[in-house]
């Protein structure tokens, strides 16, 4: 953490100091009482089980050890990105007047978004090549 002085009295830097040095102290000694209750809510919170998550994890050889709080990041972010698929592809299926989301919603969402471009190949064909099919 680092703190920035502008022109002020000694008093202040040594007080900025102090409370520097306090958060310093804390940060060392380890999380709060708070911050264990915020990750065990969290963790009671999750969604996907925390096996499957390190199954798939290890799918890739290079990874042989996952720590706790690695695995807790990539839970949540798996959470997060499905939630995140999930709504994108519900609004789509929105314009089309079903109530269940299939293979074109997600297409949709994938064509629209350029952040999701990396599953373009896990769903067979390119969406470019689909839209070549789709003219001819």
């Amino acid at each position: 953490m680092s703190t920035t002085t502008t022109a002020g009295t000694s008093a202040d830097a040594s007080s900025s100091s102090a409370a520097g040095a306090a958060v310093a102290s804390a940060s060392a000694a380890g999380p709060s009482n708070k911050d264990k209750e915020v990750a065990i809510k969290q963790e009671r919170e999750a969604v996907l089980p925390e096996n499957s998550v390190k199954r798939i994890m290890k799918l890739n050889k290079g990874v042989t050890q996952i720590n706790s709080e690695g695995l807790a990041a990539m839970r949540k972010s798996t959470e997060l990105f499905l939630e995140f698929l999930a709504l994108e592809a519900f609004k789509a299926l929105q314009k089309s007047k079903r109530k269940t989301i299939n293979m074109e919603d997600i297409a949709e969402v994938l064509k629209v978004n350029g952040n999701c471009e990396f599953l373009n190949d896990a769903f067979g064909p390119t969406l470019s090549e689909q839209e070549q099919d789709n003219e001819d």
